[in-house]
């Protein structure tokens, strides 16, 4: 079907999803894609998943699951009916807020999140890398990175 090329899909991961008075939406401590702890286990005190989905309308005819991973097993999913599916003229987007009040991880653990439609997988490209070896590397554009440290 000629709708797959025109899939968007992102993950955001982050302590806290607030939806404020006036409407808008604040993401409180967002994660850049590698963080480093000082030991395992480690415990998040809040742990959020914001997953952004948009796609032409013709995949409402296929089932449609949002899964996220942790060292590639499933520890989150979500399955929306055809309810709960805007159906606009030419897309459907969807904003999928997933959360849990703590998290204890006792590894170094990848994050990550797909959708399935009918059966075909997109897979994000954003992930969470949680270690406690620094990251270090350069940046697409030649500098040098740096780890960036959480003290808890």
């Amino acid at each position: 079907m000629a709708y797959r090329e025109n899939i968007q899909f992102s993950v955001m991961f982050c302590n806290d999803v607030r939806l404020e008075r006036d409407g808008q939406v604040t993401y409180v401590g967002v994660y850049q894609p590698h963080l480093t702890v000082k030991e395992f286990p480690y415990s998040f005190r809040g742990f959020c998943v914001v997953l952004n989905f948009m796609a032409p309308v013709d995949v409402l005819g296929e089932q449609i699951c949002f899964q996220v991973f942790r060292n590639d097993k499933v520890v989150m999913e979500f399955t929306p009916d055809s309810g709960e599916v805007p159906t606009p003229n030419a897309a459907i987007q969807m904003s999928i807020n997933m959360e849990v009040e703590s998290l204890e991880i006792s590894e170094p653990t990848k994050f990550y999140a797909q959708v399935a439609i009918g059966e075909k997988v997109y897979r994000s490209r954003n992930v969470l890398n949680v270690t406690t070896e620094p990251f270090s590397g350069t940046t697409e554009q030649g500098r040098e990175t740096k780890p960036l440290m959480n003290e808890e």
